[in-house]
């Protein structure tokens, strides 16, 4: 390796003030150590699409409750905040459960399958609700 500089003193003495320049614009010591050659990911924007469905039953609830058919996978403080949110609904109480899908039979083939599981959100309000939401009649 060739250097400009003839001595070791000199070698010296650069390498001592590259130090302190390195300590000036750094006090604390903490150097940034580049993790990889990978471009860092950019932002991600969710987009609320879960589906939601009005479920009318014969059994009577009181007169402020609603009931609702939701995903599998939402749990009470995210039907709670997109009930929120995307419809300014005033909850008071939120009350789930999941139930299995049928069994169906083809009687011809003799073949068996499953529907879908599904959730059944039970939604609390702070005013009452009219009767054609509430009652399948």
């Amino acid at each position: 390796m060739k250097s400009r500089v003839n001595s070791v003193q000199e070698m010296s003495k650069n390498y001592q003030s590259r130090l302190e320049f390195e300590r000036y614009l750094n006090p604390k010591g903490l150097k940034p150590t580049i993790t990889s050659g990978f471009k860092k990911p950019a932002k991600e924007i969710d987009f609320v699409s879960h589906t939601f469905a009005l479920m009318r039953t014969p059994k009577p609830y009181g007169d402020k409750v609603v009931n609702f058919r939701c995903d599998n996978f939402l749990s009470k403080p995210e039907i709670r905040q997109y009930l929120q949110k995307l419809y300014g609904m005033p909850i008071t109480a939120v009350g789930t459960f999941r139930k299995m899908g049928k069994l169906m039979k083809n009687s011809d083939t003799r073949t068996g399958w499953r529907k879908q599981d599904w959730k059944k959100a039970t939604v609390t309000l702070e005013h009452d609700v009219e009767s054609e939401f509430q009652k399948n009649i």
